[in-house]
């Protein structure tokens, strides 16, 4: 999963968002390893101050 990193909501242009960080993103992680958790820039031109958290999980058995 990628998520914009911050703790923000907002909607915009009808788009609801929902920003995660390490610490907002355990909430919905139940029932689930966590396997990686890393932050990167954007690479989109103009957006190199964004930054993304990436998350790999695997369901529990």
């Amino acid at each position: 999963m990628s998520f914009k990193y911050g703790d923000e909501e907002r909607v915009k242009e009808g788009r609801f968002f929902c920003d995660q960080n390490e610490q907002t993103i355990n909430q919905y992680l139940a029932g689930f390893d966590v396997k990686d958790m890393w932050v990167t820039g954007d690479q989109r031109e103009g957006r190199s101050s964004e930054q993304w958290l990436n998350v790999i999980v695997e369901k529990q058995e």
